[in-house]
């Protein structure tokens, strides 16, 4: 390929950094679609907006998961002279839900700004600083009475890149778009509502003026509930008449002012499925579509068996140097018909494990409520992570800590392949087959296990020199091992007694894993 003086002279690259900048430089260029697929800390960030960059390719939309990796994004567009600004939704920016408690920020907003104090406040508002992200207008927004969301939209339209979270709405202007920890997006997402405030709106539209046929039909919802149901369907007990006249109700409320729990209810919409856990249901919803040219999906994960479901043009791939070790307990799994006979060597699996200094164990709610006794910490006795911490570390799956934290660690465990629940795997085969997904069947069930194995695994691996011992505690693992052995030396064990062996070695040669 011909010198395109691509790379900046004050910057030396990495081996191979140059010559993936080129690749990218002329697909990009061409409005292709590419996976740039590299290990953590090779500088996937600084490569990719270096290719942009010199093709014109800009405004660029950089997508996350988590904002919290949006800082590493901004320092090093700043390294090539592109300015950025971090987005943030209405949820991380509305100041009006401190000053009227408990209002639906998104239907308020959508419906009603025009009566809230800080919008009106923006209106008067004309001298805007340098800002780099939502935090510092928000801050800002507190001191001088704007409205922090709606004053963002002012540094979007002026930034060489735009960072924002999968989930938020798009800006109308960009030219390329950037897919960060593009696994992710392949599964679907999952939203979370406790039991009791679902019942809260259930019994608040039954105090409503409601017709009879609706007040019917939250009657059987309420008590199916109440029975405590796993799986259900909204759609089971409203028909669309019954979710017009509630949505109505609802915004009748918010316009007013009015506090209402009703919104609980409301999120419901437009989810495909809604499944009980414990004292949660989780709501699920598919990704959107992220259509676009060019495109360019950057991840340290993205398995081999993930190319088959996203339609791209290339791919360029930097091997990882180094793999690190990890291990499939097959004498072991959380499969629904077998957890029962299993939980006792589990529990053993974790005994053992309090042999090492720091292990991060990820498992279902359902898996949970079994071995948590186990545990040094849990998710749910925790707001932040200790900085400084020993023994057992609880977290959920698809918790708040699974993706978007760094946790330093010696071990990091998955308790259980984690498979969405079969009725729900049901339910997603059949969204998938209508849509016209040929691979339907993976796309329900092994995509959404195999995304969350990485999220979990990805905590530990945030920097180059972070080296802990994976543990994958199921046999059901081992169908992809030749998957996920292009990033992990993986070895199956059979036994606890082999178990104990490896950890034992682990704890005498004092590695830090």
């Amino acid at each position: 390929m011909e010198d395109l003086d691509i790379w900046p002279k004050k910057i030396i690259p990495r081996a191979g950094q140059l010559e993936v900048a080129e690749k990218l430089y002329d697909l990009v260029k061409r409005n292709k679609k590419v996976i740039l697929n590299a290990p953590t800390g090779w500088g996937k960030t600084l490569v990719t907006l270096i290719a942009l960059k010199k093709s014109g390719k800009l405004p660029i939309l950089w997508l996350v998961r988590s904002l919290s990796v949006g800082e590493r994004v901004l320092e090093d567009a700043e390294k090539i002279g592109l300015n950025g600004f971090i987005a943030g939704g209405r949820d991380k920016t509305c100041l009006y839900k401190g000053y009227k408690n408990d209002i639906d920020i998104y239907y308020f907003c959508k419906y009603s700004r025009f009566k809230c104090p800080f919008f009106i406040g923006l209106r008067k508002h004309d001298v805007f600083k340098n800002l780099k992200s939502f935090m510092e207008i928000v801050k800002l927004g507190k001191e001088e009475f704007f409205c922090p969301y709606y004053a963002q939209e002012y540094y979007i339209y002026r930034s060489d890149i735009i960072i924002q979270n999968y989930y938020r709405k798009r800006p109308r202007i960009f030219s390329s778009l950037v897919i960060d920890e593009a696994h992710n997006i392949l599964a679907p997402r999952e939203i979370r509502i406790s039991v009791s405030s679902l019942l809260n709106a259930l019994n608040e539209l039954l105090r409503s003026d409601l017709s009879r046929k609706a007040r019917k039909q939250v009657e059987s919802l309420l008590k199916f509930i109440t029975l405590e149901k796993t799986g259900w369907d909204l759609y089971l007990f409203f028909n669309l008449e019954t979710l017009e006249e509630i949505e109505t109700l609802y915004l009748k409320k918010i316009i007013e002012g009015i506090k209402t729990d009703i919104g609980y209810f409301i999120k419901l919409y437009g989810c495909i499925i809604a499944y009980r856990e414990n004292d949660y249901f989780s709501i699920i919803k598919l990704n959107k579509n992220f259509e676009w040219s060019p495109t360019i999906y950057v991840s340290g994960t993205f398995l081999e068996y993930f190319k088959n479901f996203l339609k791209v043009d290339a791919e360029i791939k930097v091997s990882w140097r180094k793999k690190l070790n990890g291990f499939i307990l097959g004498w072991v799994t959380t499969r629904y018909s077998e957890l029962e006979r299993n939980i006792n060597e589990y529990k053993k699996i974790l005994t053992l494990l309090k042999l090492l200094n720091r292990v991060v164990v990820f498992a279902s709610e359902r898996v949970i409520s079994l071995v948590k006794n186990y545990a040094t910490f849990t998710e749910d006795n925790l707001l932040n992570l200790p900085k400084k911490w020993q023994g057992i570390l609880l977290l959920k799956t698809r918790g708040k800590f699974s993706e978007g934290v760094d946790i330093d660690s010696d071990a990091v465990m998955i308790l259980g392949a984690p498979y969405l629940t079969p009725p729900v795997i049901s339910k997603l085969f059949n969204v998938y087959k209508k849509i016209g997904y040929l691979n339907a069947r993976e796309l329900s069930s092994d995509v959404p296990m195999l995304v969350a194995t990485l999220q979990c695994i990805g905590r530990a691996l945030r920097s180059p020199e972070s080296k802990p011992l994976i543990i994958l505690a199921d046999y059901r693992f081992y169908s992809f091992k030749k998957f996920l052995n292009e990033y992990l030396d993986l070895y199956r064990i059979d036994s606890l007694i082999d178990f104990k062996k490896i950890i034992l070695e682990y704890k005498s040669k004092e590695i830090k894993v």
